[in-house]
């Protein structure tokens, strides 16, 4: 399976290419995909550094999954 692409929305192609490339950062890919906030650190839950990293692990998953292009929010 062809792994998805990102949608161009108008004035996202840019924003999309970089982000398609950082997909093939594998030592990035698998960081994100292997984090996980343990009991230890589930203070910091709200703190926006883990939001952010939350958000690009789901992301990249879905860049992993999603079988065809899809919108980039």
């Amino acid at each position: 399976m062809i792994s998805a692409g990102l949608e161009n929305l108008g004035n996202t192609c840019y924003m999309n290419s970089v982000m398609q490339c950082l997909k093939r950062v594998n030592e990035l890919k698998e960081g994100l995909m292997n984090f996980e906030l343990d009991d230890k650190h589930s203070g910091l839950k709200n703190d926006p550094n883990v939001i952010l990293t939350q958000s690009a692990k789901g992301f990249m998953g879905d860049l992993e999954k999603k079988g065809e292009s899809f919108a980039p929010y």
